[in-house]
């Protein structure tokens, strides 16, 4: 692994651009593919400058999946560059409309005026090539979709040269430190995408936030993120002493890892966690969902209970 200033070479012709966004570039010649492209227009000048410094023409741009600190860079290298962008079909609706994002955490509502902003929203942008799984060649450079969903619906990972760019399916220990729960919108999905990745055949597996982690210590990193989902499926039930509402629940499980929110798209994407896993925790028979019943203290609320 050769690092310098704004770029860390894996090989060849991989490597990252360590942003707030871990971004891929994997080249042939003078000829590159951006792997996500970070949050905003800053982030994609910088990946612009760094191909640039590097003599490489960026041909395409790949987005992982629709969370706008992966695709908030692509309008700007769009306009600077002939690339196409590529995307999960599942995600490629967000990418083009972003305000669907906000609008998925208000469940449907008219969204709060303070979930309007560039970590919900970035800049729409034409998803011109959809992918779903399987390789695929651009300008020489051939990559592989492998669909990683759990965190995101459609998530997908893109395999080249060995290594596995796989966005947000793998957390770097630290960052699962810091945040204590990881956003997902269906565990158990995640898990077996994390299990996925013990299977692929790589020497690297770069996350999005995080370092590269070697193939020697992937499973390691897997199971340290699969206990992090565990731990907040037990948190949960360990939370739900008896029947509450939903609010009530999330309100105890998050306080319960020693998190207190004063952002609301914090809260509305740590709700939105909660509820994903007493899905899974429901569907699997570990908790009950009700609504309250007339004449009791939880009328009109959607209610968790122990089973």
């Amino acid at each position: 692994m050769v690092i310098h200033l704004e770029y860390v070479s894996l090989s060849d012709c991989v490597g990252v651009i360590p942003l707030r966004t871990n971004i891929g570039i994997v080249c042939h010649n003078d000829s590159c593919v951006i792997i996500d492209t970070g949050l905003d227009e800053k982030a994609g000048k910088h990946i612009f400058k760094t191909a640039q410094e590097l003599g490489l023409k960026i041909k395409a741009i790949v987005n992982t999946h629709s969370h706008s600190d992966h695709y908030g860079g692509n309008v700007f290298l769009k306009g600077k560059t002939d690339a196409l962008v590529y995307a999960p079909s599942r995600e490629a609706l967000v990418i083009e409309n972003p305000w669907l994002e906000p609008l998925w955490f208000s469940c449907g509502a008219s969204v709060f005026e303070g979930l309007r902003n560039k970590f919900l929203m970035a800049e729409a942008c034409k998803v011109d090539v959809p992918i779903t799984k399987g390789r695929f060649e651009i300008e020489g450079i051939s990559l592989e979709a492998v669909p990683l969903p759990g965190h995101s619906i459609g998530m997908t990972g893109v395999l080249s040269n060995r290594t596995l760019f796989c966005g947000d399916a793998l957390f770097g220990e630290e960052i699962i430190e810091k945040h204590k729960v990881l956003y997902l919108h269906d565990p158990d999905e995640a898990r077996k995408s994390l299990n996925k990745l013990l299977e692929v055949d790589c020497e690297f597996i770069v996350p999005s936030h995080g370092t590269a982690v070697k193939a020697q210590d992937i499973q390691r990193c897997v199971e340290v993120n699969v206990n992090a989902i565990d731990s907040f499926d037990s948190v949960i039930i360990k939370s739900l002493t008896g029947s509450m509402g939903v609010e009530e629940l999330t309100s105890r499980a998050l306080t319960a890892v020693g998190l207190t929110l004063d952002d609301l798209t914090k809260m509305m994407l740590m709700r939105s966690t909660v509820l994903a896993h007493v899905t899974c925790l429901a569907r699997r028979g570990l908790i009950k969902v009700s609504v309250g019943q007339a004449e009791s203290s939880l009328v009109n609320r959607i209610v968790c209970s122990p089973v």
